[in-house]
């Protein structure tokens, strides 16, 4: 991995071609920039990069909030980037490249006029872990399938109809329960107790299915009777929509 700096700036100062110092085989490469006065400066880093291996990119600096690109060979649009890396400022890009070449690392400041020294770092990352392909065992389920429809007849709760189902689990069962609305129609799925309808439901979703339906993976803590509610997630919606159960 071979990287040498060339700091870009708007201002009055023209670019600078740093010498590179080779890193050696699979060590890491630290070096410190420094971005000047002006709302454009920013600093760009080329490094050589390997086709299949693995790298992990990161910039941090105690003077501003860092903005991390990574550029492929000949072309300004950035196959990466990242502004803050877990809970700080910092920046951080882990990236594989399909081709070798000459990449572009581009540090700059996430808030316009930011300025100062940072440190940026280039090393090799540990390939990721094989994918895990056996399954411990197999289980099969058996959905059950409803037709249903929101339509203006239907009871109402805050101006949205809904219809209700009955769902039944023994002590240590789980349901997984989905919706697909037709046309327009923006499903929901809340779950009660049998007792409870009047109040707050014990879990409810609204785009976890994919678009705009509704799944809920559904493990109360007490075997019981509880109830599924299909409704809109707009008032006054109507439409067909398919609710399928499986435990």
């Amino acid at each position: 991995m071979r990287f040498k700096s060339l700091f870009v700036s708007s201002c009055l100062i023209a670019p600078a071609l740093l010498a590179a110092t080779p890193a050696a085989g699979q060590e890491p490469t630290t070096i410190q920039g420094n971005i000047q006065v002006c709302e454009a400066a920013r600093g760009e880093h080329r490094v050589t990069l390997q086709a299949g291996r693995r790298y992990t990119i990161s910039a941090s600096s105690d003077a501003f909030d860092t903005y991390l690109r990574l550029l492929p060979p000949g072309s300004e649009e950035p196959v990466a980037e990242n502004d803050d890396s877990g809970d700080s400022l910092n920046s951080r890009i882990n990236f594989t490249p399909q081709t070798s070449g000459e990449y572009v690392v581009r540090v700059s400041s996430f808030s316009p006029g930011g300025t100062g020294a940072y440190d940026l770092r280039v090393e090799p990352a540990a390939p990721l872990p094989a994918l895990v392909t056996r399954p411990t065992r197999t289980e099969r389920g058996q959905w059950r399938v409803y037709q249903g429809s929101l339509s203006a007849t239907d009871p109402a709760d805050n101006d949205r109809h809904y219809d209700d189902y009955e769902l039944r689990l023994g002590a240590g069962e789980t349901a997984m329960i989905h919706v697909t609305g037709e046309g327009d129609l923006d499903s929901q799925i809340m779950v009660y107790s049998a007792d409870g309808r009047g109040g707050d439901p014990i879990t409810a979703d609204d785009d976890g299915g994919g678009g705009v339906n509704p799944f809920v993976f559904f493990a109360p803590e007490e075997a019981g009777t509880y109830v599924v509610r299909v409704t809109s997630f707009g008032a006054n919606e109507t439409g067909n929509y398919r609710l399928r159960i499986s435990q």
